[in-house]
C-alpha cells in the first residue's frame, strides 16, 4: 500500500503505511528505505537521510539506501558525505552511470573540478542520452572559465533535450561572463517563456 501511495504522490498516506510495517517489524531496513524515499520526494531531506540511515543500520550492506542517502546529501550540500555512501556504492556498481553521475555531482559540488569532468565523463560514456551530464559538464567548465568547452556540452544537451530549463539558465550565464549582455537577456527570456516558473531563470534574469 505504501508502494502505491508513492507511486501517486500521495506522501502522507505512504509515510503512514510505511510507518505502520515498521511498527509491525521494527528491523524492516527495505520500509525505512522507501519510507526515505517518500521524504526525499516531499522534499523532506532531513528526515529521509534519517531513514536511510536506520535502513543501513540494519544492513550493512543495503546499497540502494547507500545511494538514496547520498542523493539527500548532495541536496543539503554536504558532499563530503555524500562521496563516502558513493564509494561504497560504486564498489557494487562500478558501471552504473547514476553512480559516475552523483559523484560529478560531488565533486563538483566541492570545487575539485577535475575529479567531477572523469566522474560525468564516466557517466557520459555509459548513458550517452542523458542531457543533464553534458549540462553538468557545461557548469564545470563555466566554473573553470573555460566557455568555448562549455558552449560545446551545452550544444550537446539540447541537442538531446531541448526543453530543459537548466539548458537556458546555464547558457545565458555562460553568455553574461563572456559579457554578452543582450545575447543572454535574450536566453533568458526565450527559457521563460518556455518555463514562466523557474525560480532560477527568474533571479538570474533579474540579475541581468
Amino acid at each position: 500500500r505504501g508502494n502505491v501511495a508513492l507511486s501517486e504522490k500521495s506522501y502522507d498516506d505512504a509515510v503512514k503505511f510505511y510507518s505502520e510495517a515498521i511498527k509491525i517489524d521494527p528491523e524492516y531496513a527495505i520500509a525505512y528505505n522507501n519510507r526515505g524515499i517518500t521524504y526525499f520526494e516531499d522534499d523532506d531531506l532531513i528526515s529521509s537521510i534519517t531513514d536511510y540511515t536506520k535502513a543501513i543500520r540494519i544492513d550493512g550492506n543495503f546499497t540502494d539506501a547507500y545511494f538514496n542517502r547520498a542523493n539527500s546529501l548532495i541536496g543539503l550540500g554536504r558532499y563530503d558525505e555524500a562521496l563516502e555512501d558513493l564509494n561504497v556504492v560504486k564498489v557494487a556498481y562500478p558501471d552504473s552511470s547514476y553512480v559516475h553521475f552523483a559523484l560529478g555531482l560531488s565533486y563538483d559540488g566541492l570545487m575539485l573540478h577535475q575529479e567531477a569532468i572523469e566522474s560525468f565523463g564516466k557517466a557520459k560514456s555509459l548513458n550517452p542520452d542523458n542531457a543533464e551530464t553534458y549540462l553538468n559538464l557545461a557548469v564545470v567548465y563555466y566554473h573553470l572559465k573555460q566557455f568555448d568547452k562549455a558552449n560545446e556540452y551545452l550544444s550537446q544537451a539540447f541537442s538531446r533535450d531541448s526543453d530543459n530549463s537548466n539548458y537556458y539558465n546555464i547558457k545565458a550565464l555562460v553568455l553574461m561572463e563572456q559579457k554578452q549582455y543582450l545575447e543572454s537577456v535574450s536566453v533568458f527570456t526565450e527559457g521563460l517563456e518556455k518555463h514562466p516558473e523557474d525560480a532560477f531563470l527568474l533571479n538570474n534574469r533579474g540579475y541581468t
